[in-house]
């Protein structure tokens, strides 16, 4: 018997425990590695997340960038507060990295035309960037989905903490990620992926945003095999 308890995202609650909760994806790019430039057209998005609601989504995750293996951080955002680049960061610093300005001009059109359409819809902004969050909680995202743990920019715990809302730690780092290709056991997968989101949690305490969640991440496994295992 799981144990039932409320996941506070600010307005309201979701009622974890009960049943398994399902998240439906819209990414809003032209280059996520499941459904690159499907979902680009602001349109096409609305759609797309309006049938993930009709199917039985309990909360739609909305992103504007993608971070899939190899993809690029952007180079404002990419260090920690002591300014040390974060050395289990997989994604590279450059020049195609999307700034916060497209990010927000894919996203913020689809959250609040959703909004408007699904009042109710509980909707979630898939970023690492603080000033992308902000901007999608005040266009009606109650969740802050952030891929990196806090560790890619140095201001998004505490924002989260400001805006006390729910959030959704995971990892995402070259250590782990690489592991995922069979240079280590499974057990050694598993430890150096919860030692990544018990730091983050740790920081996410520190810094008073003690709405969180911390999911397991499958989807960049390489291998079907791993995934099951």
């Amino acid at each position: 018997m799981r144990s039932v308890f409320q996941w506070n995202l600010g307005g309201r609650a979701l009622e974890l425990g009960k049943r398994t909760l399902i998240m439906g994806i819209v990414n809003v790019t032209p280059d996520s590695f499941s459904d690159g430039g499907q979902f680009l057209d602001r349109d096409e998005a609305i759609a797309h997340a309006a049938r993930l609601l009709d199917e039985g989504a309990d909360i739609v995750d909305i992103g504007g960038e993608s971070t899939r293996p190899g993809a690029r951080v952007a180079p404002s955002v990419s260090k920690p507060a002591a300014g040390k680049p974060d050395p289990g960061a997989n994604l590279r610093v450059g020049s195609l990295a999307v700034s916060a300005e497209e990010e927000l001009k894919r996203i913020l059109p689809v959250i609040a035309e959703l909004k408007k359409k699904h009042p109710a819809a509980v909707l979630s902004v898939d970023t690492y960037k603080a000033d992308v969050a902000r901007a999608a909680v005040g266009a009606g995202a109650e969740i802050v989905n952030d891929v990196s743990g806090f560790r890619w920019d140095a201001r998004m715990a505490k924002t989260v903490a400001e805006l006390k809302l729910g959030l959704d730690l995971a990892r995402a780092s070259t250590r782990t990620i690489r592991c995922w290709g069979g240079s280590v056991n499974c057990k050694r997968r598993a430890s150096l992926c919860w030692r990544a989101l018990h730091a983050s949690r740790l920081l996410a305490g520190l810094s008073g945003a003690t709405a969180r969640m911390f999911p397991p991440r499958l989807a960049f496994m390489e291998r079907l095999r791993l995934r099951l295992r």
